[in-house]
């Protein structure tokens, strides 16, 4: 019973929609899928807003494209918001 829910890596890999190799991409990608990540009530697509949250937050202060920014944080769920929002 157990070998019935247990798919092989190709299979997830094509269970997702496709995107274009990218970790951004990647993301998006998964955001179109109800699915949790990194806590049950989280969604792909819940993080993905709070990533654009935090990116727009990051533009009004004057952090832009091509800015240095140090990031220091624990790992974590909020490292990788602030990693993607920059």
């Amino acid at each position: 019973m157990l070998d019935s829910l247990v798919l092989s890596p190709i299979d997830v890999i094509r269970s997702y929609p496709p995107h274009d190799y990218s970790v951004c991409g990647l993301l998006a990608s998964r955001a179109q899928r109800a699915q949790p990540f990194l806590h049950p009530a989280t969604t792909y697509a819940a993080f993905q807003r709070e990533i654009d949250d935090a990116a727009g937050m990051l533009l009004d202060r004057g952090i832009g494209r091509g800015e240095r920014v140090a990031l220091m944080a624990r790992n974590g769920a909020e490292f990788v918001l602030l990693f993607f929002a920059l």
